[in-house]
């Protein structure tokens, strides 16, 4: 036991994997709330106002949020401890104005702001659209902070005693009052807990210590990066649109719950994805040390991602409800992200500072998820919709490791094990192709 105590603590001195531990935990979290909701009494139509809401707020925040958060991974290590310090305060505040804008927007035209996404549009929820907006964005900053501190004791302190809320005021409305209502309720809350934190704790008197100067700055370095997460969410956000108007309301959670990659596959790799930038801008070693984590995670990620397609059909049904056995064959497919999610050829381009070609290859990605989407979705209906998903994304890395190779001589082979690759990747499709054959 005591080697095991030791091994862990070990693991938790590394920054990366710490923060990698606290977006794992995130995820099983969001997981077991999606359960708790579909087994609770709540109707599948209220759930499908719930997921809908959930989904055009994440909608009108993910990509420049996302953007922001994701340029102070590499704005910041380039900056004097003083400018390092202020920093966070400055994003928090662009943060909060642009989500003061985009709520006005969408207190004055709720029609038009809801009726983009859904053709079932609930204006009822408008309001509680407009405290999520508020509420829910600026936290994103606050693991980000600490992992860029390397406070690592705080780090994770900060995601058990949130994630614990967040599930306990779940669990207690699914037990005493399961409306939808009273389930919003309980996610402004968690994020009303989170803000306050951010605020108070972790910004503290700094929170309004403003520089306009490196507002402006920080400002201009993140809109390529802005742009490449819209281009990224695109395709969550065609797949979600696709499904409002295409299928009915209450078929969206079945939707939204299987289109999954293998649990924690996108949170680890894409955290590592990030997190690996300050050393690859720093020296060689950081080329190394990527392939070495990537090469890690392959050997658990493909095998276990395989077990899960054996066993969704069983899983999926018992977990939530018979009605979501299609979830299971979504979820499969998403699966085979992996193949393209475990190449990290946008870490090296962003480490160089060439967001331009992340924003074309992203462009391609989208034209070829809409195209794909209306093709496959008239032959294969939901799970064309999901297999063009899968195929899009390939491409768009496909065109980054042909950029890294041809412009900093940076081949494939250099940041991941291809013996293996290629034998994961065989084996996964194998797997796909035989538990369609025996479900279906």
């Amino acid at each position: 036991m005591s080697v095991i105590t030791s091994a862990l603590k070990q693991k938790f001195r590394d920054p990366v994997f710490a923060f990698q531990y606290t977006q794992v935990i995130r995820y099983v979290v969001s997981f077991l709330i999606s359960i708790i909701m579909v087994r609770s009494a709540l109707a599948a139509d209220d759930l499908g106002r719930y997921e809908i809401l959930i989904f055009i707020a994440g909608a009108l925040t993910v990509f420049w949020s996302g953007g922001f958060r994701n340029a102070l991974f590499a704005f910041y290590a380039k900056l004097d401890p003083n400018d390092q310090h202020r920093l966070p305060t400055q994003i928090f505040w662009l943060l909060c104005g642009i989500c003061i804008v985009i709520a006005l927007f969408v207190g004055v035209f709720p029609q038009t702001v809801m009726a983009i996404f859904t053709q079932n549009a609930d204006y009822t929820l408008y309001f509680y659209l407009i405290l999520i907006l508020l509420l829910s964005v600026p936290p994103i900053l606050v693991d980000a902070i600490f992992f860029l501190r390397k406070d690592i004791k705080a780090l994770l302190s900060y995601t058990h005693w949130s994630q614990l809320v967040s599930l306990v005021l779940t669990l207690m409305v699914a037990v005493f009052m399961p409306t939808i209502e009273y389930f919003i309720y309980a996610l402004l809350l968690s994020y009303s807990l989170r803000f306050g934190y951010l605020v108070f704790d972790v910004l503290g008197s700094a929170a309004f210590d403003i520089s306009f100067d490196l507002m402006l700055r920080y400002a201009i370095f993140a809109m390529p990066l802005i742009g490449t997460v819209f281009l990224g969410s695109m395709m969550d956000m065609i797949d979600g649109w696709f499904v409002t108007y295409y299928f009915d309301e209450s078929y969206f959670p079945v939707f939204r719950y299987g289109a999954r990659e293998m649990p924690l596959s996108a949170v680890l790799m894409s955290s590592l994805s990030m997190a690996i930038i300050p050393s690859l801008s720093a020296d060689s070693q950081g080329i190394i040390m990527l392939k070495r984590k990537v090469t890690s995670l392959m050997h658990w990620l493909f095998p276990v991602s395989g077990l899960l397609m054996i066993i969704s059909p069983i899983l999926f049904p018992l977990v939530y409800e018979a009605a979501y056995l299609d979830s299971a064959f979504i979820f499969n497919i998403y699966l085979l992200i992996l193949i393209s999610r475990v190449l990290l050829p946008q870490s090296i381009c962003l480490a160089h500072h060439k967001t331009g070609i992340i924003i074309l290859s992203g462009m391609i990605e989208v034209v070829a998820n809409i195209l794909l989407s209306f093709w496959w979705m008239q032959i294969w209906g939901i799970f064309g919709l999901a297999m063009a998903t899968v195929v899009a994304y390939f491409v768009q890395k496909i065109i980054l490791v042909v950029y890294n190779r041809q412009n900093f001589g940076i081949s494939l082979t250099d940041y991941i094990d291809l013996k293996y690759y290629v034998f994961y990747l065989l084996s996964l499709i194998g797997i796909f192709f035989i538990t369609l054959y025996i479900w279906k």
